[in-house]
């Protein structure tokens, strides 16, 4: 059957229970160990964890006395990393349940994608305040107009932690396991979102999981620059590495991806042994180092344990195509970590760590990248329409359990009924496959492009169109939608021009002619769009749905092909 457990988890009953034990303990262990943070201009900062926890204790004060109370909510929004890790934190200590939601370009533009998330999830939570830093709070003020939050109380940084000196005496907030620490919204989440509860016991199992699967300890050196209001940042790296006291180096998302090797350079300058990102994040480094190689010396990679490739599809041409670009500056085949993880799983709950022996399985033409067996704790199976587990090596719902699951979603009883399907197994949104007890993602229930009886795999078609010089990596898009001149569904690919001055119907007639010949599909409709047309999540995962809809809207009639 496809059914495939991690096995027991072993949890040493010395170590935290939950998340603000575990830094009080890494403040008084590892007091010199703690953050470098790297802001948008490339300017760093140092940030201890006996910093860490005593600044984050003002802001747990300054909290309880704006009248928050246990289980209140806040929305975050800090430009600041360092301040984010702070606030964070202090939200924590006091049992006010923190949310992250993604700094929009301008809150004057209420219809904004972000500001619209902004708006929903803040009249989801109860109109919690808005904790920001004294500089952004102007900005945010034009949400009360441009967003309809008149009435939305708005909290500054200095202002919590103003309000308690050295000398106060701070009854201290009892935190359980069982406690909601944070909310997290799904992926991609542009309406009212789906907000997902996360418990300090579920990190915790997820830490202890990680560390037994892939050996974790305080002598670490982690890498990220993956923007905070992801869960991987903020779970699978910050709130591990305080736990177990490692070194950890967050970058600002916009300043490594403006030149993709500072990635590789932070790798080097630090030393690090573990780093992760998005699949396109392993392209654009490749994509560099083809226009640009390595200089002899310029970079030592060879320190990293593991690059763990998560967040959203992981493919096998961009695998081994960083993988050849890397292998000069150290990086060791087998140090490429396919993983698969999900918010409401407290993120990465399969690794794959000998990508080298078993790196990929083939299903009919497509080849599909091992994402390794489930960590201690962990169960997984595939199953039918039906909620029955299937044999192995046959395509249904990816389906989970373990002490890691999400409690369920935030006043949406329609997503936790069609989430928990019976007997504690909570179903991911995921097709796949299980082989020899190991995780092979075929895509989301949705993802599936059905041309002429044909079954397509979104992501099998990009890649196709991604190679393709003139078009800018990773800003392809394949889906499908109604053909009007065949009256039926076809499919529709939306690209951004590598440059911008080039012809992009030059562009539509190679990209036409390349899927025709790869993969024999004729493209009923081919659109050039801008990067800032190009919708993204802040991990890099295209928004499939929202090009769709605005190609049914007749935004882009007239640039049809």
């Amino acid at each position: 059957m496809a059914h495939s457990c991690g096995g027991a988890l072993v949890v040493d009953p010395e170590l935290p229970t939950t998340l603000t034990a575990a830094l009080l303990r890494s403040s008084q262990r590892f007091p010199s160990q703690g953050l470098t943070i790297y802001d948008t201009s490339g300017g760093s900062s140092r940030l201890t964890y006996s910093e860490l926890y005593a600044r984050a204790v003002r802001v747990q004060f300054g909290l309880l006395a704006h009248a928050l109370d246990v289980g209140d909510s806040v929305l975050l929004q800090l430009r600041s990393l360092e301040d984010h890790f702070v606030t964070f934190w202090g939200c924590l200590l006091a049992r006010v349940r923190p949310v992250t939601v993604a700094i929009p370009p301008s809150y004057e533009d209420g219809a904004h994608a972000v500001c619209c998330k902004i708006r929903n999830v803040w009249q989801l939570l109860g109109k919690p305040p808005l904790i920001t830093s004294q500089a952004h709070a102007e900005k945010l003020e034009a949400l009360r107009e441009s967003a309809a939050m008149g009435d939305c109380k708005i909290l500054t940084l200095p202002s919590l932690m103003q309000r308690c000196s050295p000398n106060d005496d701070l009854t201290s907030t009892a935190v359980l396991p069982q406690d909601v620490a944070f909310y997290q919204l799904s992926s991609g989440s542009t309406g009212v979102p789906k907000c997902i509860q996360i418990t300090h016991k579920g990190v915790v199992a997820h830490i202890h999981g990680e560390a037994q699967s892939c050996g974790i300890s305080s002598d670490d050196i982690h890498v990220s620059f993956l923007p905070v209001d992801h869960v991987v940042p903020m779970l699978t790296v910050h709130c591990c590495d305080v736990f177990h006291g490692c070194q950890e180096i967050q970058a600002d998302v916009a300043w490594v991806v403006a030149d993709p090797l500072r990635w590789l350079r932070l790798m080097s300058d630090h030393k690090a042994t573990r780093t992760w990102a998005p699949n396109f994040a392993f392209k654009l480094v490749a994509d560099a180092l083809r226009r640009s190689p390595a200089k002899q010396g310029e970079f030592d990679l060879s320190y990293c344990r593991y690059w763990m490739n998560a967040g959203e599809q992981v493919t096998m041409p961009v695998c081994e195509d960083f993988l050849d670009h890397v292998a000069p500056l150290g990086v060791r085949r087998n140090a490429m970590q396919p993983a698969f993880g999900m918010a409401e799983a407290c993120t990465c709950m399969t690794y794959n760590n000998a990508f080298e022996e078993c790196s990929a399985t083939r299903l009919g033409r497509t080849a599909f990248v091992n994402l390794g067996p489930p960590v201690p704790g962990v169960e997984i199976r595939i199953a039918d329409d039906e909620n029955c587990t299937l044999p192995e090596e046959s395509v249904g719902r990816f389906q989970i359990r373990g002490a890691v699951v999400t409690p369920g979603y935030v006043l949406n009883d329609e997503a936790n009924k069609a989430a928990f399907v019976g007997d504690d197994w909570f179903n991911t949104g995921d097709v796949g496959f299980i082989k020899d007890g190991r995780l092979y993602l075929t895509g989301r229930e949705k993802e599936m492009i059905i041309i002429r009886g044909a079954n397509f795999y979104c992501y099998e078609i990009e890649d196709v169109v991604n190679a393709l010089p003139t078009v800018l990596p990773t800003f392809c898009a394949a889906a499908s939608a109604f053909d009007p001149s065949t009256g039926t569904e076809g499919l529709v690919i939306f690209f951004v021009p590598r440059h911008e001055h080039a012809d992009p119907m030059d562009i539509v007639n190679d990209v036409r002619t390349t899927l025709i010949r790869h993969i024999g599909l004729t493209p009923g409709q081919i659109i050039p769009l801008t990067v800032e047309e190009f919708p993204k999540t802040t991990s890099g995962k295209i928004q499939r749905s929202a090009l769709v809809s605005d190609l049914r809207s007749g935004k882009f009639d007239a640039r049809l092909s």
